[in-house]
């Protein structure tokens, strides 16, 4: 969605400044705002997909993500463990 997003916003950059460049000077803070607003869209949708996937875990492999995500004192060789199970899950998910 966010290639999508960025392709019509700058079309439409694009096509203002085709009209007549003088008249339809793009506004910086303008396009700052959409960047931002697009920014939040794709923070959303990644959200969105890792509660789904999250979901579908068993209850150990939840329980190993919230200990990483909650930074518990996990050994070193335990986070390593724990990401390399957890990367291989997301990805058979996704």
């Amino acid at each position: 969605m966010s290639y999508l997003y960025r392709f019509l916003l700058w079309s439409i950059i694009d096509k203002k400044r085709k009209k007549d460049p003088k008249e339809n000077e793009v506004n910086d803070e303008e396009v700052l705002y959409l960047q931002q607003a697009e920014a939040n869209y794709s923070e959303i949708e990644f959200l969105d997909e890792f509660l789904s996937i999250y979901d579908q875990l068993l209850e150990k492999d939840q329980r190993k993500v919230l200990a990483l995500l909650e930074n518990t004192d996990l050994s070193r060789q335990n986070r390593h463990r724990y990401r390399m199970r957890l990367r291989k899950l997301f990805k058979e998910k996704r």
